[in-house]
């Protein structure tokens, strides 16, 4: 008898020419959120192959011109290619590529850098300055992409085919009928709710992997193949659970009007209102210290060599005996020595400063793992943004490892600097890369599944309503 209801209001719906010019707004605006999420993972993607093999043409032709004793390459930055210290002030690119789902969401690609340029003598911070320290929870912010369309608008659409999925049967005296054909109430219920969430999620999914393939995303992999059931899973869920919501103010025995008033005000409440109130926690509880106090502590930090040259070099040959040069050295080779060890120095004394940033953030994202679940907007937003590679996660992440970039730069170039030697072609071919390594698919998982089965409970808790308000529900009249 399901089956039956569920063709039946298929053939309902199929037939009701609103529905078409409906579904045809919202394939426009599928599209554009892919363009857009596209457009996005396009520049990025432009960007790698660009900064991608830069880095390792110029130490080809580093090495190369040392090799035959030829100088340094004009505008290169390096005055001497034997020089450890001359080296070491060259910029390499660091570079967070998009991944193949890229387009599915923007997500926080806007708020952190994905590029920037990093040495021995970089400060972390000062490399992702370019953006101010945002709470992780500030999701909203950023481009229309598709991620957009599913936590925002899809909801809309399902409300929309649903707030009058009982009431309207009821206004129109179609419901007793229906349910004198030897259909109990339950199945009527079950029946409709099932032909508008498969019908409307798998338009969604439908008209978004189209347009993600026409747009050059590639899932094909096991890697991507496993996102992208993710994401489906995920999508699927968030719909159940606006259906199932449709279907409990339906049971409410109000009118039309009134479940449509109602559910616009969940929806308010849960998508706009709630994140709202978690962004507004999480920076009240952990407050990230204000920027100008870590630009004042990094001022502060800037090498004066003419007052803590002579007595840091002092301290530091003290620690490290063993990188102490002869004693006939080129005064420029102290100068360079007093300069590195007053930075290294200044750096150890800003750590302190830059680490509060670090822990405070991470606190935020910690507290939010466990907020996120007072909302499913919030709960199926983060794992969108983590399966399309634009998420806190991995920008923090990328973050990390271009902090050990930095520390591996230093570790090549300090000693040779205090030890005055020369760069060999051998220490060309040793030199530090960069090379992003992404998360492995298990621990993303396991955030993502963490997250599905926050949904679950929301829908779970929907059903359980919707089943106590079934029993009392009344056919003859509104309450």
């Amino acid at each position: 008898m399901v089956w039956r209801i569920i063709t039946h209001e298929w053939r309902n719906l199929r037939a009701d020419r609103s529905l078409w010019l409906l579904a045809a707004l919202f394939t426009l605006i599928i599209g554009y959120g892919i363009y857009n999420g596209r457009a996005w993972a396009q520049s990025r993607q432009e960007l790698a192959g660009k900064l991608a093999p830069k880095t390792q043409s110029f130490i080809k032709e580093f090495k190369m011109r040392l090799a035959q004793g030829l100088p340094p390459p004009p505008n290169s930055g390096v005055r001497d290619l034997s020089s450890p210290y001359s080296v070491s002030t060259q910029y390499w690119d660091v570079l967070l590529p998009p991944t193949p789902l890229a387009a599915l969401s923007v997500g926080q690609s806007d708020l952190y850098p994905g590029a920037t340029q990093a040495r021995m003598w970089s400060t972390p911070d000062k490399l992702f300055a370019q953006s101010e320290p945002q709470n992780p929870v500030n999701l909203q912010a950023g481009r229309f992409d598709l991620a957009f369309v599913v936590i925002y608008l899809f909801p809309l659409l399902i409300l929309a085919l649903g707030y009058n999925l009982l009431s309207a049967e009821k206004e129109e005296g179609t419901l007793a009928l229906l349910l004198s054909q030897s259909a109990s109430l339950s199945q009527v219920v079950i029946g409709k709710a099932i032909a508008r969430v498969v019908l409307l999620s798998g338009f969604l999914i439908i008209v978004s992997l189209i347009g993600i393939s026409i747009a050059g995303a590639r899932f094909a992999g096991p890697v991507e193949a496993a996102q992208l059931s993710l994401w489906i899973a995920v999508v699927m869920t968030y719909g159940l659970f606006w259906q199932t919501l449709s279907v409990l103010v339906n049971l409410w025995n109000r009118g039309s009007a009134t479940n449509a008033l109602i559910l616009a005000g969940v929806w308010l409440a849960l998508v706009i209102v709630v994140p709202s109130l978690v962004n507004s926690a999480t920076a009240l509880l952990y407050p990230i210290p204000p920027r100008a106090e870590l630009i004042i502590a990094d001022r502060d930090a800037e090498p004066n060599v003419k007052r803590d040259g002579q007595r840091v070099l002092s301290r530091f040959y003290e620690d490290h005996p063993e990188l102490r040069p002869a004693a006939t050295e080129a005064e420029v080779g102290v100068f360079r020595r007093m300069l590195l060890t007053v930075f290294l120095a200044n750096q150890r004394a800003y750590e302190p400063l830059a680490r509060r940033y670090d822990i405070q953030l991470q606190r935020q994202q910690a507290l939010v793992d466990y907020l996120r679940f007072l909302t499913p907007a919030a709960a199926t937003h983060e794992p969108i943004n983590d399966l399309s590679g634009s998420g806190f996660m991995r920008y923090r992440r990328f973050r990390a490892q271009v902090n050990g970039f930095i520390e591996r730069q230093r570790e090549f170039f300090v000693p040779k600097v205090m030890r005055d030697a020369k760069m060999t072609v051998a220490d060309y071919d040793a030199l530090p890369v960069f090379r992003y390594e992404e998360e492995p698919l298990a621990e993303m998982g396991r955030r993502v599944m963490k997250s599905l089965a926050g949904l679950i409970i929301w829908v779970g808790l929907c059903a359980a309503a919707a089943a106590v308000k079934l029993r009392g529900y009344s056919v003859a009249g509104t309450a």
